[in-house]
């Protein structure tokens, strides 16, 4: 999440990222006319973004110990991990709530008994907001998908 902000420094500092960084930014920008837009199809460039800001890194990382004005650098580097972290742990919380419809089918769980006979109708909307056959607990239950009911 941070690595955004060492990515420029990529070309200026080690010539090895123009490798990594052209192809990933070409192929964004050229996705992009494209009408119907993903994050799952262009989420593989990020490896690619990767290695250069770890480049990036190594290069600014490696100098700590020439200047006080590099050991502060590199005391950013530490900040800019150490806020990933956090922010990496944040938006798995939050997106860990953002799935109701599969907290409504556990709450079911946890409230009815695993070897009654139910049956569970999962509507469209249920089925968008987290229900998954992964969900599909009980084998005494039978879950319904059936639409226009």
């Amino acid at each position: 999440l941070t690595a955004i902000f060492f990515l420029p420094l990529g070309p200026l500092l080690d010539r090895r990222c123009l490798k990594y960084l052209v192809p990933s930014v070409l192929f964004v920008f050229l996705y992009s006319f494209l009408p119907h837009k993903e994050l799952r199809f262009i989420i593989y460039t990020i490896p690619a973004l990767n290695a250069c800001v770890a480049l990036v890194l190594n290069y600014l990382w490696v100098r700590r110990s020439k200047s006080t004005s590099w050991r502060l650098v590199s005391y950013g580097i530490l900040g800019a991990l150490a806020a990933n972290l956090v922010l990496t742990a944040g938006f798995t919380v939050i997106s860990s709530v953002n799935y109701p419809g599969g907290e409504a089918l556990q709450s079911l769980h946890n409230l009815e008994n695993g070897e009654s006979n139910v049956t569970v109708h999962l509507d469209v909307a249920a089925c968008q907001t987290g229900v998954s056959r992964f969900l599909e607990l009980n084998r005494n239950w039978k879950y319904d998908k059936t639409e226009n009911l």
